[in-house]
């Protein structure tokens, strides 16, 4: 335990330092289920799973791979790898999302990982300036590509902790011309705590917390080349009960119950009174004197509504799954879920749904969304195949 506080407050005066240089962006109330690939990267098991990646079923080696790194190290050795396909946004624009795992533990107690993403021919109407200083908008066609190396280690006491950095590259293309490209580099934190609040010969019900912080460092803009809308930093915490039934010496009944709540650090921006006339149509307000990490604090007490309303920038993921697992050999799954954003701050909601098989390591997981708007251009499934070997 003191080894693991002592690190655990090393990490996080490191992550301060590097926040540190870095200046701070806000804008006014992102719309989240635009922010496509970056914060919704998870692969068709995740999905399914009201897209709750931040706690996870031991049963998974991936599943540090996307929001919380901690998760990577689950006391077994492994080695595996996966690819997921879904058609994301806009299906009829040909939008592409593809993402894929390696993921590898050194011993029972380190594991690293290595996760890309390609999210292709979606597009956006981009902001772009003219030589004469005046903006103009355009269909673009735009794709990002993203990696992140993820290293995660397990202390005594079912305690574990991770972290992440990556590499983002955003580009925007009207026609032939490339009107928009960024680079940026972007690092991650996570925790994760496992418990068994009762234990019995035939019953057993683990407990387990995680917490991941995400997208720290510069801020990465789409759309506009002066950055008036970017990709937000995050903060997430689940948990999740997993009482398990045993069947006989090789089989277990087991359901997962999971809730998730996400924070996105994005301050609401002082408006001057030049601006007033033209609130609150994306004004994002930047500030030298201002770090970074001042700009995650406001987040939490800025809102002009007062503490009601930033509870409803809390969005919401429910999830559960039924699993049979028979040793390690095989197990099946099916999933349900729902994630809930408030309806003044996004007002994404969708029902998940999925199914899952394991067949001496060889995986395939599908999965659908359901969007609860009138207009449904969130929908989508998807489908993940994979492999994974346990020394």
């Amino acid at each position: 335990m003191k080894n693991f506080c002592a690190n655990t407050l090393g990490l996080l005066i490191v992550s301060v330092m590097c926040l540190n240089p870095l200046q701070g962006l806000a804008q006014e109330n992102p719309i989240h289920y635009q922010l496509h690939s970056l914060l919704y990267d998870e692969g068709a098991r995740v999905a399914g799973f009201g897209s709750i990646a931040s706690v996870a079923g031991g049963y998974y080696s991936d599943a540090g791979c996307y929001s919380n790194p901690a998760l990577l190290s689950r006391r077994k050795k492994s080695l595996g790898l996966n690819l997921s396909y879904n058609p994301r946004q806009n299906q009829a624009s040909g939008s592409k999302h593809i993402n894929g795992n390696l993921f590898y533990s050194l011993n029972k107690s380190n594991a690293l990982s290595l996760h890309f993403k390609s999210f292709n021919n979606y597009q956006k109407i981009v902001t772009d300036k003219t030589p004469w200083d005046t903006y103009y908008t355009k269909n673009a066609d735009c794709k990002d590509l993203i990696f992140k190396l993820s290293y995660a280690h397990h202390f005594k006491n079912g305690f574990s902790a991770g972290t992440s950095l990556s590499y983002i590259y955003y580009e925007a293309k009207g026609g032939m011309t490339i009107m928009h490209k960024t680079t940026s580099l972007a690092f991650g934190i996570g925790l994760n705590y496992d418990r068994t609040l009762y234990r019995s010969e035939s019953f057993q019900l683990p407990l387990q917390v995680g917490f991941c912080s995400n997208n720290l460092g510069a801020s990465y803009p789409y759309y506009s080349e002066d950055g008036n809308e970017f990709y937000p930093a995050n903060i997430v915490l689940g948990a999740m009960l997993s009482p398990s039934l045993k069947v006989n010496e090789k089989a277990h009944l087991i359901v997962d119950l999971a809730y998730e709540a996400e924070k996105l650090l994005v301050p609401t921006p002082t408006i001057p009174a030049s601006m007033e006339p033209f609130y609150p149509y994306w004004f994002t307000e930047t500030d030298p004197d201002t770090r970074l990490w001042q700009y995650y604090l406001r987040s939490f007490s800025d809102a002009p509504g007062g503490g009601k309303e930033e509870l409803q920038e809390i969005i919401h993921s429910y999830g559960v799954e039924l699993r049979w697992e028979n040793d390690e050999h095989f197990s099946y799954a099916l999933r349900g879920g729902l994630h809930k954003e408030h309806k003044n701050k996004g007002r994404l909601q969708y029902y998940t749904l999925g199914a899952g098989v394991n067949y001496y390591g060889i995986t395939l997981n599908i999965s659908q969304y359901f969007d609860k708007r009138e207009n449904q251009d969130y929908e989508t499934w998807f489908l993940q195949l994979g492999y994974s070997y346990n020394f």
